[in-house]
């Protein structure tokens, strides 16, 4: 929310209008509270947030959002998958993925390390029984990772 209001700022110019909607924003009921405590954890929020952000590279030194922010900023509802994807393409881990000699195995990690982001889902027990990953297993393609995953394994 810190880098999407410091991007608002930064697109206006900082206008008086912005300002008015940040300030507004901060002082619904949902996110201040009434107490000088509460406020006071909120400002040590925003406080480390901008910190954080400008530490990881999102922010410089004006509060301008600057390289990677647009992911960041654009993907905040997967939070923190967001600012991990910001982290590996910082490191050079998704050029590294991208750049293997077989494009079909490059297509298949970036899928993997999307997938680990942002597309996790937790399966109840009854679908880890082996009986299940085995009939799982015989449906896969031999040529797949799920497939290659599960009989390094041992499931198969």
């Amino acid at each position: 929310m810190v880098l999407r209001l410091f991007n608002l700022l930064q697109g206006s110019d900082n206008a008086p209008v912005a300002k008015d909607a940040m300030h507004s924003l901060l002082r619904l009921p949902h996110v201040s509270f009434v107490s000088d405590v509460g406020r006071q954890q909120i400002l040590h929020h925003i406080r480390f947030s901008i910190d954080y952000l400008r530490r990881s590279g999102l922010l410089d030194a004006e509060g301008n959002p600057i390289n990677l922010f647009g992911i960041a900023a654009h993907l905040y509802y997967t939070e923190p998958s967001n600012m991990a994807m910001v982290a590996l393409f910082r490191h050079g881990v998704v050029h590294r993925i991208c750049n293997q000699a077989s494009v079909i195995d490059a297509k298949r990690e970036l899928l993997l390390l999307m997938c680990h982001l942002f597309g996790r889902r937790y399966l109840p027990k009854s679908y880890a029984t082996a009986k299940h990953l085995k009939s799982l297993i015989k449906r896969s393609p031999p040529w797949s990772s799920f497939h290659r995953f599960l009989t390094t394994r041992g499931e198969c």
